[in-house]
């Protein structure tokens, strides 16, 4: 049986008397991705650094592909990529072959691995620019070829891309995903974008507070988020108070806005829980042609344009709602619109830690 690429079980790292990570189990196979999502402070940086055997451990155990007595040997099967990686003056050539000249590898062996890494990320060209020439892209992709010029096993990258507009950031994610797909390389990103990550990952962890509080696909995290954290991080609009009235057929959304139990989905208790729910779920206007249960009447109090739509914040019933404008259609702020929503939208959030670690 093949040993995970990653394994950790009872891990604790203080800063001071201060516990900043407590990982009780985080299991990885080789060649998985996974993606690290969290707010900040919430520990992403730490858990990399862990996993990157880059720092101490005060409780638990770290290992990688089964082994953990010779840090060093396991450290070099890894690659660290920061959001501003560190330069020396020089070129291109020179800052992606340095992690081969520490590690002795110099001469014809050397400068093949370093055309090898350029080319991956089209860097060919800019081979003998000074790197204090480059833009932000092209910064980052000598940061890439400087990782992966060693070969490492894992790779670990820390919010790389997060200096970039979010187009470039998605072009060289997407490409980055392809590459380590090619080389079956197991790789860990942190970021605190959930879309980001879901153009990456094929396993989403969410951290909360230097803990796991969920994990899981892609599918199973935003289909069923564990407490309202994770369901603002997924992004998420509407999140509401959710109870079951009295007759069982009726949910209260804020305690006040009724909607039919029969068109939302199934497995609600009779105890109260949050609901969450997309600004493109609440739709405004004429009765749409797709399945929706009626909210009532909302006011418009605030529009705010956006490049697939505008978002309009209602009071519907004396409840905050979002709803998402489609681009051609006009309202004014102050206008009464109907309002409803898709069935089959609504998500709990069970506020627990159930499924976390």
């Amino acid at each position: 049986m093949m040993a995970k690429a990653v394994e950790l079980a009872g891990v604790r790292v203080a800063r001071g008397e201060r516990t900043v990570l407590a990982v009780e189990a985080l299991a990885v196979e080789q060649g998985e991705m996974v993606a690290v999502v969290g707010p900040n402070g919430a520990g992403k940086s730490t858990l990399l650094a862990a996993i990157g055997l880059l720092l101490p451990v005060a409780a638990g155990q770290v290992r990688l592909f089964g082994e953990h007595d010779d840090p060093l040997a396991l450290r070099r099967r890894c690659a660290l990529v920061l959001q501003d990686g560190l330069f020396l003056t020089g070129s291109v050539r020179q800052n992606v072959a340095l992690p081969l000249s520490l590690r002795g590898l110099r001469g014809a062996a050397a400068a093949r691995k370093v055309g090898q890494a350029l080319e991956l990320f089209n860097l060919g060209h800019l081979a003998a620019r000074p790197v204090q020439r480059l833009s932000g892209g092209e910064r980052q992709r000598v940061n890439l070829a400087r990782a992966l010029v060693t070969d490492p096993e894992i790779l670990l990258l820390d919010e790389p891309f997060s200096s970039l507009d979010k187009s470039a950031r998605t072009h060289l994610l997407q490409e980055l995903a392809a590459i380590i797909r090619q080389r079956g390389l197991t790789a860990f990103l942190v970021s605190h974008h959930f879309e980001e990550a879901a153009w990456f990952a094929e396993r989403i962890v969410m951290l909360a507070e230097g803990r796991i509080v969920q994990q899981g696909t892609l599918a199973e995290v935003v289909g069923q988020p564990l407490n309202e954290a994770v369901a603002r991080l997924v992004g998420y609009d509407n999140l509401l108070a959710c109870t079951l009235a009295a007759d069982k057929k009726t949910v209260l959304l804020g305690d006040k806005l009724p909607v039919a139990a029969a068109a939302l989905p199934d497995g609600l208790a009779a105890d109260r829980r949050i609901c969450a729910f997309g600004a493109e779920a609440v739709q405004i206007g004429l009765l749409p042609s797709s399945a929706c249960c009626a909210l009532g009447e909302g006011v418009v109090k605030k529009i705010v344009p956006g490049i697939h739509g505008a978002i309009v914040q209602l009071d519907c019933g004396g409840v905050g709602l979002k709803a998402r404008l489609s681009s051609g259609t006009r309202l004014d702020e102050g206008a009464k619109t109907p309002v409803w929503l898709q069935s089959g939208a609504l998500r709990w959030v069970y506020g627990g830690t159930k499924g976390a670690e």
